[in-house]
């Protein structure tokens, strides 16, 4: 470890970007890598501030002092940040969940001024981290949003589903630009099939409209067809966040919900406390009695209603007395933890 002290800025910095690309999480060894950037980072250029930032994100390691001081230069030399630069800073700060607004709103500022001249891969990343850390800076999102309909060909499709996701979790409807995402996403899928898509990117595109509240068929069609199609790949957060989409939308799926059911009753003890509650919801909402299903989710929603939140317990007692299958014990819990809740 001695030698660190003689690293400059630029050897911490192409240090921290290998490990990162490598994948290595040495905890002792970044943690000894970030002091000694703490000290050496001011002497440091645009690139560096902004590749360290990325390689620590890249390892989920938070260094709050580090990030400090990264933040700052970056403050300094905010001029010289390309597209790049700010896109991956973004995505570095959001990624870590580190909030500077002074420099989020510098970047914002900066990626407005830039934003004709940004790759896909930039506007969809820098939108995507302002979304993660509900950041809604109007300018932003205009400016990306009317480079993206321009460039809309060239994005790929996680760069399609991140950009709607973000534009909906941010409630910032854009109509040239859903319109722009809804013919690529169905074009990529006409073309090349499901095999360059990830489920991920299919559940978060679907998710992304039935948050806005547009029910566009044509593309929730190409979307159920592609799901179906590579399933078994699906997380269960991606089975749930499908089946609350398209019944939000109330599109008919029977193909998709019955997939999703056989998939999801192979996966129910991973599913977390919303993914039970939505996945109950959007089964009772399009009156799919997958009884089987309905039993499975039920019994993992009971061994987890701890953890329910006050709309997963309405949502789950809802959906048990729509489907009409009766489910004692666990309606038994959502009485008892919905009266400790109100007795709080």
């Amino acid at each position: 470890m001695a030698s660190l002290s003689e690293f400059e800025a630029q050897h911490l910095t192409m240090t921290a970007w290998s490990f990162a690309v490598l994948g290595l999480r040495d905890e002792p060894f970044l943690a000894a890598l970030a002091r000694r950037a703490v000290s050496t980072m001011r002497e440091g250029c645009a690139q560096d501030f902004v590749n360290t930032a990325w390689a620590y994100a890249s390892l989920a390691f938070l260094d709050t002092t580090l990030l400090a001081v990264l933040a700052e230069q970056a403050m300094d030399q905010i001029n010289e940040f390309d597209s790049q630069h700010v896109s991956n800073m973004s995505w570095s700060l959001a990624t870590l969940q580190y909030s500077d607004w002074r420099l989020l709103n510098a970047l914002a500022a900066a990626s407005v001024a830039m934003a004709g001249s940004g790759s896909p891969q930039d506007l969809a990343n820098t939108v995507w981290a302002y979304a993660a850390l509900v950041c809604f800076h109007q300018p932003l999102l205009s400016a990306i949003s009317d480079a993206a309909v321009w460039k809309m060909p060239e994005f790929q499709p996680r760069e399609l589903s991140n950009t709607a996701w973000a534009f909906a979790k941010l409630a910032f409807f854009n109509l040239p630009l859903i319109a722009a995402i809804s013919s690529a996403v169905q074009e990529k899928i006409a073309a090349d099939g499901s095999w360059s898509w990830e489920f991920q990117n299919l559940s978060n595109t679907a998710w992304a409209f039935a948050h806005l509240g547009i029910a566009d068929h044509p593309l929730f069609e190409a979307l159920a067809a592609s799901s179906m199609s590579i399933i078994s790949s699906a997380n269960c957060q991606g089975l749930s966040n499908t089946a609350w989409a398209f019944a939000a939308l109330k599109i008919e799926a029977k193909p998709l919900f019955e997939a999703i059911a056989l998939e999801a009753r192979a996966k129910t003890s991973q599913f977390e406390h919303q993914s039970l509650s939505n996945t109950l919801w959007a089964f009772a909402t399009c009156m799919m009695e997958d009884k089987p299903l309905i039993n499975v989710v039920s019994d993992e929603a009971l061994r987890k209603i701890a953890t329910f939140s006050h709309q997963d317990l309405s949502n789950t007692a809802w959906s048990i007395a729509t489907l009409q299958v009766l489910h004692e014990p666990l309606l038994d819990g959502v009485a008892d933890h919905a009266l400790q809740r109100l007795s709080e």
